[in-house]
């Protein structure tokens, strides 16, 4: 896995080795149970093999950029791209041929600007929040309440109800 973030670096390097200190420290995230299952991190120090039928969340970034301009407010930017990738046998159905096999799940969808989600925080400035102190009040308790008193389902339970459909 970590041959995906160094393929990452090595583009960086030859194409724009000054954005280097800018990118993050991660080219994505396998996504299984969890959206992001913490075991398939694509980082420089996951020595794990993608094997077929793997999926992952492949997203690179790069943070804090400095843009030569003169405005304040646009002087500093970060930049996310994200894409959704399965791990094939047989190849892109998208790509050309002579890539390696894999099928981007996003590869058809529309990339025109206005089909896009941007996000610009042109007005927005930092406003500092005042505190509200809060003044202790004394409390009567009416009735104990037990933590196995909890009826909602925990995570771990959906998770093996969840399991447990899947195999049925």
């Amino acid at each position: 896995m970590s041959a995906v973030y160094q393929a990452a670096v090595k583009v960086i390097e030859r194409d724009a080795p000054e954005l280097l200190p800018n990118l993050t420290k991660s080219a994505g995230t396998g996504i299984g149970l969890e959206f992001r299952e913490s075991g398939l991190n694509l980082n420089a120090k996951n020595y794990r093999r993608i094997k077929q039928g793997m999926v992952f969340n492949i997203s690179l970034g790069l943070h804090n950029v400095q843009a030569e301009t003169t405005s304040e407010k646009t002087k500093q930017f970060s930049l996310l791209l994200a894409d959704t990738v399965v791990v094939t046998e047989k190849g892109n159905r998208f790509k050309k041929k002579t890539d390696k096999g894999n099928e981007i799940l996003t590869a058809p969808c529309s990339k025109a600007v206005k089909d896009v989600a941007y996000s610009f925080n042109e007005d927005e400035e930092d406003v500092p929040v005042a505190k509200v102190e809060s003044k202790p009040v004394d409390v009567v308790p009416t009735k104990a309440t037990l933590r196995s008193d909890n009826q909602e389902m925990s995570k771990e339970e959906q998770r093996r109800q969840h399991q447990a459909e899947l195999a049925s």
